[in-house]
């Protein structure tokens, strides 16, 4: 088996803060020193001992320890006896430094509101001198500072003394400590700023920045630069011993991440010094910049070469067009080199704290709207306005197009803070532990609120778009009308087809008071024989129709003599016991069926007639019954293909004309009768014309009338009994037919015979199409897949559908609610299935016929999701790509995120290549020899989106993944494990078919 595709190492969990050692409840220290653990080599009996050591009352003295994700969980420290009992040990999955120690402020905050200092010791540090913390202490309470700086000498790994790092007052000067930034970045310092060296008064909610490495210089810089007066700085005595082996450090140092931080740092700080000197009040900074208001305007001062001229070119663009979840900036170039300001009016807002599921999921709503996404997920990068909109004021590079992945990841998190109360740094991108369940599912009711808020911005777009059906209204049955369908045992094999087909055409808007089948229970032989029939597999058949409600009586024509000839000397005044006429035309069956209905007037029809309708709301019964009512009219023929654009002709007949439609029309059965006996004769005992000729001759002779015309949105056509041979010929022409898609060469013909070459699908040639199947599919989803479609901006593209042989009403409505496409739409179903693999053949290949064209494959049963799908497909395939895949949203899995993979989808188990929603180049497709879309030389019944899209991704010249919702995925149901394994081994095989190159053609 091949081995599926490995998860990330890191991705967004929990932090799992949990304490693992907790002192008595009375311990109540003023002075806790915070020291992390990270790495998997350590002796923490250096740094442990130095705060045993230490002269401060041991009342007054605790610590906690954190141990990060990747520590072993069998870690037991030495604890020295003075620290026994007024210890915490914590675990955490943090990943990075600075967040272990935010983990660890916060804990002191929430847990240990008591606490007065929280000073910061490295595990590969230890402090300078037995009063190192005291003499810290004392500063910080006799400044009544929120913050203390002490100073640390540089050791070596032998614990020789290589340079020392004295603090002073030089540190609150701006220009001196912008200097030894400056040095710091071009690494000429001696020294770098003593930043491991602070301790914080608790609450005053100070958290380092998360970054990768300078985060500690980042933190104090701002303090002293910012609020100079709030630090007390120790320059008595140093505060700590600090190494330069540890293994953050080293880690920083070998990644070039060292020297970057720095240099970022000072080009921060250069910003901050340029915007203290300007007017107004400093509302915040972060990484990407500082944030001043002044006189109603907000300025955000981005540092050098934090913007690039193409995002501030997209911010600008994607924020001022219509959304409201973000200010709307104007840019500018700010004194500095290579950075912006971004100004905007102020507004009055409130903090942002805990928030309603609405106001979250509102917020998200806008970002899917408007295909932005922010990323920066935390309490200061929000306001809220007074009506309760959420409004992100980090403007700058979190802000992106729109990725469902980061959407999830950003949702996610604002979830966990604004519905679940959780801390800022709860939810990040940390080491996964696989062994657990993925954040989704531990996370309590967010898949749920995330599903539902797509869900519900998709619908909301298909709404607005949807114009839809027109409720369809119960059809009334009528007391006056009979449908009487007559069938022989040649039609054993297509019956239940043709007597569902014409029901569904027959019927709307109005019903028939009964549906009538007559079955002729001659066995044979028959007149221009098709197939050797079989009177038992018919009446099976109508059993069946009959079980299902789609007729409501079965009559089988009597072969009793007696009977026979008692119908045969009342209808035409003769002595015969033949139901046949010398030709061997059915007479008795259908005039015995005459006999049996009970009201005035019956649709009769043959079983193999075809009626096609181009307008559901068209009442050709009515009109047709309002017709027959003069005096002297016996029937009115059903109407035959006409110009679709020509006007409805009148029903009218001379006198004694037409001759009756025996294949499919309108009797009054009262004049029928009343006509009786009708003119005959007999040829060796057999009747010599079929009742139809014989009421034709009574016309002519007593001025009588059978009616012809009507609207050509309604009509039948005849199938010869020549082409009944090939079921496939006769299903094509019904489909057609009932879609009303004649050919001109047909118009004002009853009959389709040997000659079916114009009976073609509609081809497809546009530059999209978009090529869908199904089968049985809901009603409501068909409206849904129709909506998708509706809603797109660019409606210049074709349709191919393909039904592939439901057995309920999802084909005729296919029809009705597809019927806005007009001439771009090829319709076809199938009454037998063909499965999916040939379907996407018949639909590509031979259907479109545009080697060009972008094939974008939607199932019926899904739907697009966005109404620009088919617009930005066609701006992909004009700028050179040849396949596009997007993202889709799985309402049962609203967290499931894929990740295609176009480099090596062989090897990566298919690699997510053949996810909806997929558009390609036809050509592609084209080139795909059958080989590999078939097993043992039958086409794939199960896992063709793999067989396909693995080799054309592998031809493709130029694949594109669009990390949007493009496309709604709904499976109900999942797979038992039996077929799941099938369908593995399936994808298997297909994998270990030699790949195809690019750019090459099959033979």
């Amino acid at each position: 088996m091949i081995p599926p595709k490995p998860r990330d190492t890191v991705e967004l969990t929990t932090r799992e803060l949990e304490a693992l050692i907790v002192p008595d409840a009375g311990v109540r220290p003023d002075v806790v020193v915070t020291v992390a653990v990270h790495g998997s080599e350590f002796d923490l009996s250096r740094c442990f001992n130095s705060v045993a050591e230490q002269d401060l009352d041991v009342e007054r003295l605790g610590m906690v320890v954190l141990l990060d994700s990747h520590v072993q969980c069998r870690f037991s420290p030495l604890i020295p006896a003075r620290l026994n009992g007024r210890t915490w040990l914590l675990r955490a999955n943090c990943g990075a430094p600075a967040r272990a120690r935010n983990a660890m402020l916060e804990f002191v905050e929430h847990r240990l509101p008591w606490c007065k200092w929280i000073a910061r010791m490295d595990w590969d540090d230890r402090f300078a001198e037995q009063s190192s913390l005291r003499m810290a202490v004392d500063a910080g309470d006799s400044a009544n500072a929120d913050f203390v700086i002490g100073g640390n000498r540089v050791l070596d790994r032998d614990g020789r003394v290589l340079r020392n790092n004295p603090t002073g007052t030089w540190l609150r000067d701006a220009t001196s400590l912008l200097e030894r930034l400056r040095q710091m970045a071009h690494g000429t310092a001696d020294n770098e700023l003593p930043s491991c060296n602070l301790i914080i008064r608790n609450g005053t909610h100070i958290r380092y920045p998360d970054t990768s490495s300078a985060e500690d210089h980042w933190l104090v810089s701002d303090l002293l630069m910012h609020h100079p007066s709030r630090v007390a700085i120790v320059d008595t005595v140093p505060y700590a011993d600090y190494t330069l082996n540890g293994h953050c450090t080293s880690n920083a140092k070998h990644a070039q991440r060292h020297r970057a931080a720095r240099v970022a740092l000072h080009e921060a700080a250069q910003t901050w010094q340029c915007v203290l000197g300007m007017p107004g009040t400093v509302l915040g900074l972060g990484q990407e910049g500082i944030v001043r208001v002044h006189e109603g305007v907000v300025t955000k001062h981005f540092y050098p070469a934090i913007l690039a001229p193409d995002k501030v070119a997209w911010l600008e663009r994607s924020l001022s067009c219509g959304q409201a979840i973000v200010p709307k900036p104007a840019f500018a170039p700010d004194h500095l080199a290579g950075s912006w300001t971004a100004t905007y009016p102020w507004e009055t807002t409130r903090p942002f704290d805990a928030l309603s599921v609405d106001a979250i999921s509102a917020f998200l709503d806008e970002c899917l709207k408007h295909k932005l996404v922010c990323g920066n997920i935390k309490r200061s990068n929000f306001r809220v306005r007074d009506d309760g909109r959420l409004i992100y004021i980090d403007i700058g590079n979190w802000i992106v197009s729109m990725d469902v992945s980061v959407l999830r990841d950003s949702a996610a998190r604002l979830y966990s803070i604004g519905v679940l109360g959780a801390s800022d740094e709860e939810l990040l991108r940390r080491p996964a532990n696989h062994s657990r369940a993925v954040i989704w599912d531990r996370l309590p009711g967010y898949s749920e609120f995330y599903g539902r808020t797509v869900s519900r911005h998709i619908e909301s777009r298909w709404k607005l778009h949807d114009v839809g059906c027109q409720a369809t209204k119960a059809c009334k049955r009528r007391s006056d009308v009979t449908l009487l369908v007559k069938a022989c045992a040649m039609d054993s094999r297509m019956v239940e087809a043709q007597v569902n087909h014409l029901v569904q055409q027959f019927v709307g808007p109005s019903d028939f008071a009964e549906r009538v089948l007559v079955i002729d229970s001659c066995q044979g032989p028959f007149v221009r024989q098709h197939s050797a029939g079989d009177v038992d597999a018919l009446l099976a058949s109508a059993q069946k129709l009959l079980a299902k409600g789609i007729i409501d009586r079965v009559l089988v024509s009597p072969n009793d003599s007696a009977i026979i000839g008692s119908q045969n000397r009342a209808w035409f005044g003769l002595e015969s016991i033949e139901s046949h006429t010398r030709d061997g035309i059915p007479v008795t069956p259908q005039i015995w069926a005459f006999d049996q209905i009970t009201t005035r007037y019956v649709l009769q029809c043959d079983v193999d007639a075809i009626v096609g309708r181009s307008d559901r709301g068209h009442d050709y019964l009515d009109e047709m019954i309002a017709a027959a009512r003069p005096p002297g009219v016996i029937g009115v023929a059903f109407n035959i293909p006409h110009d679709p654009t020509s006007p409805a002709k009148p029903y009218q007949a001379e006198a004694g004309e037409f001759k009756p439609e025996v294949r499919c029309g309108l009797l009054d059965i009262e004049r029928l009768k009343a006509a009786k006996p009708l003119p005959n004769r007999l040829v060796e005992g057999r009747l010599e014309q079929p009742w139809y000729r014989a009421l034709h001759a009574y016309q002519r002779a007593n001025g009588c009338r059978t009616l012809r015309g009507g609207d050509p949105r309604t009509f039948y056509i005849h199938p010869l009994n020549a082409i009944k041979t090939d079921p496939d010929v006769v299903d094509r022409v019904r489909d057609l037919a009932v879609q009303g898609r004649v050919p001109p060469s047909h118009w004002d013909r009853w009959d389709v015979g040997r000659d079916v070459s114009d009976w073609r699908y509609p081809p497809r040639d546009e530059s999209v199409v978009v090529a869908a199947r199904g089968q049985n599919t809901p009603l409501a989803k068909i409206d849904r897949f129709a909506a998708g479609l509706e809603m797109q901006s660019d409606q210049s593209f074709g349709v191919v559908v393909i039904d592939d042989a439901s057995s309920d009403t999802s084909p005729a409505y296919l029809q009705e609610r597809l019927r806005f496409l007009g001439n771009r739409l090829t319709l076809i179903r199938h009454a037998r299935p063909r499965g999916r693999m040939l379907n996407n053949v018949i639909a590509i290949r031979e259907v479109c016929t545009n080697p060009e064209s972008a094939i974008t494959v939607v199932d019926i049963d899904d739907s697009l999701a966005d109404s620009s799908v088919i617009e930005k497909i066609r701006e992909l395939f004009r700028l050179g790509h040849d396949v596009v895949l997007a993202a889709p949203f799985r309402p049962e899995v609203p967290t499931k995120v894929y990740q295609p993979s176009f480099r090596n989808p062989r090897g990566e188990f298919g690699g997510d290549v053949w996810i909806h929603l997929r558009a390609f180049a036809k050509h592609l497709f084209d080139e795909l020899p059958n080989e590999l879309l078939q097993v043992d030389g039958d086409w794939l019944q199960v896992c063709d989106d793999y067989a396909i899209m693995i080799p054309i991704v592998e031809m493709s010249v130029s694949p594109i993944y669009v990390p949007e919702f493009w496309y709604w995925h709904e499976r109900m149901t999942g797979w038992e494990p039996a077929e799941r394994e099938r369908r593995r081994g399936v994808i298997s095989s297909l994998l270990l078919k030699p790949p195809l190159s690019k750019r090459t053609r099959a033979t």
